[in-house]
């Protein structure tokens, strides 16, 4: 993985991690790569930019999001068909410390769209073969809602994808590092 400078967006350096990394996100103390290959994910640590561990998914990672305790790594069951997995990592032991299976998925080894999650602890997860939006339950981790097919269809069709500009990603590094933390 890259280190950027936010001043002169330059890389200047960089920290292996995992078979193919993909989505990146900081939070519950560390920054988190899902690496696609290796069904890994991989925490460095944002002061010293060294690795800290490599968290075995099972999975492949293809989102990654992050509240101010926890992480979460969203992926497709390779065992169990149209099944995407979510799997809870504590920051704490630096492990998965539970998993969570949810309907949906195209078909097996592919996951639904990504995840969000706010800092209490709320996760969203997209799921892509059935179009839901599902919520879980921050104490429980069950399901809490979903949003429909129907609703996420028409959302795409008011709100055009939005390409952004070169100097959009620039923008929000150095606001990011004026601010000691990522883009929001």
């Amino acid at each position: 993985v890259g280190i950027i400078d936010p001043t002169s967006n330059e890389i200047i350096g960089n920290v292996p991690v995992g078979a193919r990394p993909g989505p990146v996100v900081a939070g519950a103390g560390g920054i988190w790569i899902a690496n696609l290959v290796d069904r890994t994910v991989s925490r460095l640590d944002p002061a010293t930019l060294r690795l800290v561990r490599t968290i075995s998914t099972e999975d492949a990672p293809i989102a990654l999001a992050a509240s101010d305790r926890l992480i979460w790594a969203v992926g497709a069951s390779f065992t169990r068909p149209y099944a995407t997995i979510v799997r809870k990592i504590d920051p704490r032991v630096n492990d998965v410390v539970q998993t969570i299976r949810l309907e949906g998925s195209s078909f097996q080894g592919a996951a639904g769209g990504g995840a969000a999650a706010n800092r209490r602890g709320q996760l969203w997860v997209v799921t892509c073969c059935l179009g839901l939006i599902t919520r879980l339950d921050r104490a429980t981790s069950k399901v809490a809602s979903r949003i429909a097919k129907a609703v996420r269809a028409s959302i795409f069709r008011r709100h055009r994808p939005q390409t952004p500009s070169s100097s959009r990603p620039s923008a929000l590094a150095r606001r990011a590092s004026a601010r000691g933390g990522p883009a929001r």
